[in-house]
């Protein structure tokens, strides 16, 4: 099964485009697209996206008190990492923020740990953009 997945922005809308066997369609667009709050996680989380259509997953955050480093990463279906943003430089602050696809009725998982800081200190956000 080859799979690609790619977001196209035109004029502030977005629209997804998913190739499933070799074949693009595009999916969702303005005026057919809900976002749906996932919640706040800390360390890691496991979701699946129950829908008949492509799903946006945004994460941000990755931090932890007292310590400026950020991780996320992201995995679709046990694939391995699609997405990942880790920074452990101390001298700023700041929050990461990962993207990525997931196809109908796949699962998904996200994960931060961050250096010297630790999983269970790691805390994040997650919301699903779903395209119609």
């Amino acid at each position: 099964m080859s799979l690609g997945i790619a977001i196209i922005k035109l004029r502030n809308r977005r629209r997804g485009l998913l190739c499933q066997s070799g074949v693009w369609k595009t999916v969702g667009g303005v005026g057919n697209v809900s976002y749906q709050s996932i919640g706040n996680f800390t360390g890691g989380m496991n979701g699946a996206n129950d829908n008949s259509n492509a799903e946006l997953i945004t994460a941000w955050g990755g931090g932890c008190p007292g310590n400026n480093g950020t991780f996320l990463v992201g995995s679709v279906n046990g694939f391995g990492v699609v997405a990942q943003e880790i920074n452990n430089n101390m001298d700023y602050a700041k929050v990461s923020t990962i993207e990525f696809w997931v196809p109908a009725y796949t699962g998904y998982t996200i994960f931060s740990d961050i250096y010297a800081c630790g999983a269970a200190n790691s805390t994040f956000y997650v919301m699903a953009t779903v395209f119609q």
